[in-house]
């Protein structure tokens, strides 16, 4: 946890450039990472993450954790061979699963793909809106750096759909994962705050 608490502190050196109407984290504030289950948080805690499946904590700067690069591990699993399999990596005529995480691996290589994820991914977002979610943060953009067929500026550009559709109901977009992302590539991506060590 204190590991975490560390690098989510470090996003108050690397604010990128937040659209005006958006509100970002108080740093001075504890963090609480709640991604696997939510309870009460401590008096001094002033930023909690959750998954976006539960409700955020009122009076406090609440960022809502979606899995915008894999799918969620676990039940959805049945639903992505079904509905979407053609967007995901394939290997032998089959998706991909992240042998990690359980999780299907986003196939972000086309337009026509991030155009066709993001219109998956964007009822999340709206989730997270009308809850009351300050924030996303979009987990695994380094899929990139794990599997070769996918590239760095596909992510990014999928990113950036997701960043601007997240700015366009008032969240901010964190960069979370690689650490070592450029600037420009940050820029590039839309994100508002950076997650490093």
């Amino acid at each position: 946890m204190l590991a975490l608490l560390t690098i989510f502190a470090a996003l108050s050196t690397s604010i990128i450039a937040a659209p005006s109407s958006l509100t970002l984290f108080d740093p001075s504030g504890d963090f609480d990472y709640q991604i696997g289950g939510a309870f009460t948080p401590v008096s001094s805690v002033t930023t909690v993450s959750r998954d976006r499946a539960d409700s955020p904590v009122k009076g406090l700067y609440n960022i809502c954790y979606v899995n915008t690069f894999q799918s969620q591990s676990g039940s959805d699993k049945a639903w992505w061979e079904k509905n979407a399999a053609s967007l995901l990596l394939q290997q032998n005529g089959k998706p991909y699963l992240d042998p990690d995480w359980d999780e299907y691996i986003f196939n972000t290589s086309t337009v026509a793909n991030r155009n066709a994820l993001a219109a998956i991914v964007k009822p999340w977002i709206d989730e997270c809106a009308s809850k009351g979610f300050n924030a996303i943060e979009p987990d695994n953009l380094d899929t990139y750096t794990r599997f070769k067929q996918l590239s760095k500026a596909d992510n990014v550009a999928f990113a950036k759909i997701l960043s601007d559709y997240a700015h366009s109901k008032n969240l901010a977009f964190g960069q979370k994962n690689t650490a070592e992302l450029k600037q420009a590539d940050k820029t590039a991506g839309g994100f508002d705050v950076s997650v490093h060590s």
